[in-house]
């Protein structure tokens, strides 16, 4: 279950509590991604639109999780 308050989604993923929020403008859209208690925050950054989404934070999120 993911809930949404003060600009922030807050929920579990990666079986793990997280914050998350997106943006998006012309021509690029933005990701910041937060793993409090494990004290990790991704801030992912693309030069092009909504249509395009990689999963790239996702990736990146277990990668170093599992370290």
């Amino acid at each position: 279950e993911t809930a949404y308050g003060y600009g922030w989604f807050v929920g579990e993923l990666l079986d793990r509590p997280a914050l998350l929020h997106g943006g998006m403008d012309d021509g690029f859209t933005s990701m910041l991604l937060s793993f409090p208690r494990d004290r990790l925050t991704l801030i992912v950054l693309r030069n092009y639109g909504l249509d395009v989404y990689d999963g790239v934070e996702i990736a990146l999120a277990k990668m170093l999780l599992e370290r």
